[in-house]
């Protein structure tokens, strides 16, 4: 289940050109784990291309 949330975070970015930063910072989260960081990778790649002021809000931004 977490494998396709990560996914659609992506799909989030790119339908929407935007994410909230919450969601952004739990994905960079996830870069590292052995078993998700490829799809947080994509998900993260996906922000950069549709959202990309998400990755340079802080996560306590409103």
């Amino acid at each position: 289940m977490t494998a396709l949330a990560v996914t659609c975070a992506g799909h989030v970015a790119r339908l929407h050109g935007a994410i909230d930063v919450r969601l952004v910072a739990r994905v960079r989260d996830l870069l590292q784990d052995p078993v998700l960081g490829g799809r947080a990778e994509d998900a993260v790649d996906d922000i950069a291309s549709f959202a990309p002021a998400a990755l340079e809000q802080p996560e306590d931004a409103d």
